[in-house]
């Protein structure tokens, strides 16, 4: 998947995914926000008004084009399962480190 950095990357309609805490997060792109150019606005998955999006934050966090496809989720499940072993280990560290 493509990452999206700046938000004229995306045209209505476009879908954009990130993995956060092991949970996926997928936005519709509708619109940049009429008033202020630093928001847009967004669908959830559930095509419910998503809160307004503050358009630097594709910048500071890995946000990805989703088109549904199978090399989509395969990607998807990847970013799962690497950001659940960093977790993993993570707690394995603070395991040994007050076990002591």
């Amino acid at each position: 998947m493509k990452r999206v950095t700046s938000i004229e990357q995306l045209q209505k309609g476009s879908k954009i995914v990130r993995v956060n805490g092991g949970t996926l997060q997928t936005l519709e792109f509708i619109y940049v926000h009429p008033h202020n150019e630093k928001y847009s606005v967004f669908l959830d998955e559930n095509y419910d008004g998503a809160p307004k999006f503050y358009n630097p934050r594709l910048e500071e966090e890995e946000w990805y084009l989703f088109n549904d496809t199978v090399e989509d989720w395969n990607e998807i499940y990847d970013m799962k399962i690497a950001q659940l072993q960093r977790e993993i280990e993570y707690i394995e560290e603070y395991r040994r480190k007050y076990n002591k």
